[in-house]
């Protein structure tokens, strides 16, 4: 069992122990010194690294956020979390930050400038080849701070307006406008663009890309939108490769191609569980494919359909899905 497993065992002990009872104290109280005090030190028992708050849905019930910041790594940890949370009728157990219910009195303080979030204004682009908005972010206070400082609030703000997972999922280049454009438009139409782009999204196209590099042609064949947020637990990378009769150029001969998209097919097929095939290379003579799962998910099905055809087979770590960040 992974250590972080563990400490998640011990903090939902604490919570059902006396923990709860504590925290619901202090935020009747609204007694942050008392809250810390009393949460920091289990949440940071599962990884020091990890932030938490409290909020509100705008009903009676609380919401508590244990957040990785953004860390693929601690993204999954945060699941686990949260997926042992106890059934509660007060309280939501959220992996990721949430969007704020009240946004439009949310007012923050920026190198001695106050910025009021419901200010902000955005210039979207959409782009359904890749599925996600390009956004540029644009506030009055911009042009009076540095680039650096102006960029933290374009990503806290859109962290804001949007939670967490869905920047990261829908959320394609962030810029900062320093100055408005005749194309802005507010938080409300940001929330439904991006809504409405969520809501027409495949849920397993395929695109094909090629591209010309110093080795020779390469295609790639990938899931659209490629997301690893779509699966937060599948950290685990496997890498298969495989050879083939190829062309001088390392693509494959008349009739090749069809015969591995076949192969893959049967694939697909006999994939267990959380394991899932999300894009396919194809170059010098080679083929390879990239599957997810989250660790200790059988491969049973993927070793056997090796030894059928040949093929080798790698497991990396790779939360985040670095291995494929090129083909989003």
């Amino acid at each position: 069992m992974r250590e972080e497993d563990v400490a998640i065992g011990r903090f939902w002990r604490w919570w059902a122990d006396a923990g709860r009872r504590a925290v619901v104290a202090g935020l009747v109280a609204r007694d942050g010194e008392a809250l810390a005090a009393t949460v920091s030190a289990a949440v940071e028992a599962i990884d020091p690294a990890l932030a938490w708050e409290f909020g509100t849905d705008g009903t009676c019930q609380h919401q508590f956020v244990v957040s990785g910041g953004g860390d693929p790594r601690l993204r999954a940890v945060t699941q686990r979390w949260a997926d042992a949370s106890p059934a509660d009728d007060q309280f939501v157990y959220a992996p990721a930050r949430l969007p704020e219910a009240d946004i439009e009195n949310i007012r923050a303080q920026f190198g001695g400038l106050a910025v009021d979030v419901a200010d902000t204004r955005f210039q979207l682009f959409v782009d359904e080849e890749h599925w996600w908005v390009s956004v540029g972010v644009f506030h009055p206070v911009f042009a009076k701070l540095p680039d650096e400082e102006a960029t933290q609030i374009a990503f806290l703000v859109l962290d804001w307006v949007l939670g967490e997972d869905w920047v990261g999922q829908w959320i394609g280049p962030i810029g900062v406008l320093t100055s408005p454009t005749n194309d802005l438009v507010d938080v409300a139409d940001l929330r439904a663009v991006v809504t409405a782009l969520a809501v027409r999204a495949p849920t397993d196209e395929w695109a094909m890309l090629s591209a010309e590099t110093p080795d020779g042609p390469v295609l790639v064949s990938v899931r659209r939108p490629l997301q690893w947020l779509s699966a937060p637990l599948a950290t685990q990378a496997v890498v298969v490769r495989r050879e083939f009769r190829a062309r001088a150029d390392g693509l494959p001969v008349d009739g090749e191609h069809e015969r591995l998209t076949a192969d893959e097919e049967t694939l697909g097929d006999s994939l267990q569980g959380d394991v899932e095939l999300v894009a396919t290379m194809t170059q010098g003579g080679a083929r390879t494919l990239f599957l997810y799962s989250p660790p200790g998910a059988g491969l049973d099905a993927v070793a056997q359909w090796c030894r059928t055809v040949g093929a080798q087979f790698d497991v990396l770590e790779d939360p985040g899905w670095s291995a494929v960040a090129d083909f989003r």
